[in-house]
């Protein structure tokens, strides 16, 4: 039964909760399928079963779209929920992912994440998006040389990832010694 774990992303989503209630919700949420053995709150050996992680991938995929919209010292630990349950991003559009991570707020864990599952997908004008990542007015990222690692090494491609605004191309499969040598 799914209910328990259904309040606690009901307290993590609930942006009247208080912000500490929240915090624990979302730390719960990410241990749920593997419950530690020991009761925190009384401090004695406790074990509770390991959970399917199908079960919290089942609440989760409908929450989708608010554990995208949480901000501060939510976003992060929302996204590597997104990563350790795995869960479908088939619905989520590429905007609401670009969004996250074009939002200079975002705490950078949570941008770097964000930006890794954009990347996954594969979307139009993502090398476009690394070059505005690289010539934003983001005094964070401003600084952070952009290095593409890519499959792409057809004739034309450095030429159009390079004017994007990336500072360095490497196209796979990688050597050490050239990876090493660029970055």
């Amino acid at each position: 039964d799914d209910t328990n774990l259904r309040r606690v992303v009901a307290v993590v989503l609930d942006p009247k909760a208080p912000k500490a209630a929240r915090a624990e919700a979302l730390r719960l949420v990410g241990i749920w399928s593997k419950p530690h053995q020991v009761d925190q709150s009384l401090g004695r050996l406790a074990p509770l079963p390991e959970r399917d992680p199908a079960q919290v991938r089942g609440v989760l995929t409908p929450a989708l779209g608010g554990l995208l919209k949480l901000e501060g010292e939510f976003a992060a630990p929302a996204l590597g929920l997104l990563s350790k349950y795995k869960l479908d991003l088939s619905s989520v559009d590429d905007s609401a992912l670009k969004i996250l991570v074009m939002n200079p707020k975002l705490p950078g864990g949570a941008r770097s994440q964000a930006l890794d599952l954009y990347a996954s997908r594969k979307p139009a004008g993502f090398d476009q998006l690394l070059g505005e990542l690289a010539k934003g007015k983001d005094d964070d990222l401003r600084t952070i040389p952009v290095v593409a690692i890519t499959a792409f090494a057809m004739k034309g491609d450095e030429e159009r990832i390079r004017s994007g605004g990336c500072e360095a191309y490497i196209s796979k499969p990688i050597s050490v010694g050239g990876f090493l040598e660029t970055v």
